[in-house]
């Protein structure tokens, strides 16, 4: 997975690998290895992702994250289509 940040006050880019696993609350998708955007080498400083992806009983969709260092805060998802 593919997650732009801001760091040092301008964009960031990281890549993560991804495990898919179910909750009562919701589907959460746990990161792990974040590596620098493109290559195998590892981020020395960025906490890798926890994302909840979560429907309310309302019908409204939740999602937010806490990285490995707890740091929470709600996310902004964007439906990418593959053009192969």
């Amino acid at each position: 997975m593919r997650t732009r940040y801001f760091g040092s006050n301008k964009k960031q880019v990281v890549d993560q690998k991804i495990r898919l696993k179910s909750s009562p609350s919701g589907l959460v998708f746990l990161g792990y290895n974040p590596v620098y955007a493109g290559t195998s080498t590892r981020h020395p400083t960025y906490a890798a992702d926890n994302f909840l992806f979560a429907i309310e009983d309302d019908g409204s969709f939740t999602a937010f994250t806490c990285d490995d260092r707890r740091q929470c805060s709600p996310v902004d998802v964007e439906e990418m289509i593959s053009q192969s």
